[in-house]
């Protein structure tokens, strides 16, 4: 998932709302993970797809805004996720877990 923002992230939060007071009965938990910009192969890939801008300078573009200076790691992003499927968080649900090196808090 992308960063909650737009009308695809605000649909997400909404899903994920909705599900969670639903399935609560059933001891079903939902929430979503939202990430910045994340360091991936298919990051690398759009790129390439500018033969205007190099990949470093591509991905300096990205991490602009974001005040921890530089794009998530996908370990990052898969150690919120871990988190959230753990019982570390079993009266966590319906929340939208921001990995965004803060970018939300601007």
């Amino acid at each position: 998932m992308g960063r909650c923002r737009g009308a695809h992230g605000f649909a997400l939060r909404s899903l994920a709302r909705t599900w969670a007071n639903e399935l609560a009965h059933r001891s079903i938990r939902v929430n979503t993970v939202n990430p910045a910009s994340t360091d991936t192969a298919g990051l690398a890939a759009l790129a390439d797809e500018n033969p205007a801008i190099d990949a470093t300078e591509f991905k300096a573009q990205r991490s602009q805004g974001i005040p921890l200076g530089r794009l998530a790691r996908t370990r990052e992003v898969a150690n919120a996720v871990v988190f959230l499927a753990s019982d570390l968080s079993s009266f966590t649900t319906g929340a939208a877990l921001p990995v965004d090196g803060g970018y939300n808090q601007i």
